[in-house]
Order: structure tokens, then sequence, then C-alpha cells
């Protein structure tokens, strides 16, 4: 499994982000749009060119983060601009999360992809959420800096510059039910066996 190495580059204008939760299907999402920026690229002009490429544009390509159950969309330029968790909210951890302060940046993430675009990583060992502040957190480990991508997104980094969490902010849902322990994993915690991982 690879963990996910990213590159912020720090920017004036934030993205916007905006988190969403379908709970038939259980499915929590966050949306990401960057401010357009014109990409003027040096040297001679090619009308023809241009105006072939403008009729029929060439496809962008798609780079897929797996994770699991969690699934990271990139642009062509590998900037996040999706994500998509499947989740049961009983399964996550409430407590107080304090949010996320740091550099505006666009993250560019800068995984060994395959050749189809796509690259599989670890997944999340837990997800919390603190009711009070509206904030959901999808954890790998420790943070050592912020990467903050909008005013309701933030990616927390690791001294290396590894993912290690993905905060959303501003995203409330009912308090969900804590799952009770089951028998199983109640033998496991009695044996101190490990866990398993969050799904």
């Amino acid at each position: 499994m690879q963990t996910i190495p990213v590159r912020p580059k720090t920017t004036p204008s934030p993205a916007l982000a905006l988190a969403s939760w379908e709970p038939e299907g259980g499915i929590l999402s966050c949306s990401v749009e960057y401010p357009f920026v014109e990409r003027r690229e040096q040297g001679p002009e090619y009308p023809l060119r241009d105006f072939l490429d403008q009729q029929w544009p060439q496809p962008e390509t798609a780079w897929i983060i797996d994770a699991g159950s969690l699934t990271l969309d990139l642009d062509d330029r590998k900037r996040l601009v999706e994500v998509y968790l499947r989740t049961n909210p009983a399964d996550w951890i409430l407590q107080p999360i304090q949010p996320a302060q740091g550099d505006v940046a666009e993250p560019f993430l800068e995984a060994p992809f395959e050749a189809d675009g796509r690259v599989r990583c670890q997944p999340i060992q837990e997800a919390q959420y603190d009711p009070q502040r509206g904030i959901v957190c999808l954890s790998w480990g420790d943070v050592d800096h912020w990467c903050i991508i909008a005013p309701r997104l933030a990616l927390g980094l690791a001294a290396d510059g590894g993912l290690t969490k993905i905060q959303m902010s501003e995203f409330w849902i009912p308090v969900p039910k804590t799952r009770g322990e089951t028998t199983w994993e109640r033998v496991k915690r009695k044996l101190g066996l490990p866990a398993d991982r969050a799904r």
C-alpha cells in the first residue's frame, strides 16, 4: 500500500468546497472547485492547432486514489477535486476536533499512479466527528502541518509531506448513535488483539 505525497503550492485565493451526506447510500462526499487561472504558455502561436484543440479537445486524464472505502478524484493537474467515502456514521468517533490552521494552498497529490491512472493506498484508520463544530476528520495518523484548500476543507500532512488527514468543516448531520460492541470485538479487546481496520 502507498502513502500519498502532497506538494502544496501557495495561492492567494482559496478554492470552494462543499461536503454533502447521502444517508440512503451511506456516502459522504466533498467537491472542490478551484479559482480559474489562465495558464499562459510561452512559445509560438499555432492558430490551426489551437482551433482544432478547441473543436475536438483531448480527454482529460482521470487520476484516482483508491483507499478502500475512500476514493479521491483528481483533475488533470493532480489536484484534489472530489472526496467519496462509503461509511456508517455509527462507526465514527465522537470527539472535539480543533479546526485546521495553516497556509492556503493548492494540493498536488504526487502518488505513483499506474498506467490506468489509479493508485491504491492505505484505508483510513478512523473517522472522527465533532457535532458541536460540524467537523469530520478522516485520519491515517498524526499531523505536522495543515494545507488549507478551502474554508471548509483542509489536508493534514506529515513532516515528510505525506497525507495523514482530511478535514471537512461546516458539516452537520444528526448525532449518530454509537454502534454497540460485538461479541467478537469484546473478545479481541480482552485478549489484546488488534482491532479491524476502519472500513
